[in-house]
Parts: C-alpha cells; structure tokens; sequence
C-alpha cells in the first residue's frame, strides 16, 4: 500500500494521538505508527482508507488457472504493486 503522495509510510499519531512510538530503526520508521491489537489495526487500517489517505496499488490481476504466470512475474522482481489472484 502507498500514500497518495508516494510515500509507503504514513503517521498515524493525528488519528490514534495515545498509540506509543518505539524507537526507530530507520529515518523510514520515524512516523510508522505501532499496532498493538490487531482488532485497533484494522479499524484504524479501515479508517484510513475510507478517508483515502491510503490506497492499494495493484500492478497485475492473474487468474487462479494462471498462478504460475503471477508467480512467475513476482520472481522477476520488476513489480510495481501487489499481484492479484482472482479466484473464480
């Protein structure tokens, strides 16, 4: 998933302000807000999207029959977002 501005990092602390930072191991994961429960990480995770601060980047759909293909693609390392496998 990406931010609408590009970034694959978003800060959280305006919409959970009372989540706890730990230290970052990275200039990257200065903003990455920690998730403690996984029930709060899929209502803010939903939040999120539904106010389109978040968006999934989908590069390829593969049908389920053409699994190999997808697979075939990720190995080569040149995707640009998640592949999809649609199942019928």
């Amino acid at each position: 998933m990406t931010r609408q501005d590009g970034g694959d990092r978003a800060d959280y602390s305006a919409v959970v302000p009372d989540c706890r930072h730990r230290p970052a191991r990275d200039q990257r994961d200065r903003n990455a807000t920690p998730i403690t429960r996984e029930a709060d990480g899929l209502a803010l995770l939903k939040d999120v999207i539904e106010q389109g601060h978040l968006r999934a980047v989908i590069d390829r759909r593969y049908p389920l029959d053409d699994i190999v293909d997808a697979h075939r693609y990720v190995d080569q390392g040149h995707k640009k977002g998640s592949v999809a496998v649609t199942v019928p």
